[in-house]
């Protein structure tokens, strides 16, 4: 759970929602 309080993973996990979001809007 404190890997997703950290900034880096936030950071890759906006990246990695962005990419999945930009797959489904296909």
């Amino acid at each position: 759970v404190k890997f997703l309080v950290s900034p880096e993973s936030k950071w890759i996990t906006a990246q990695t929602m962005f990419i999945n979001g930009g797959f489904v809007s296909r």
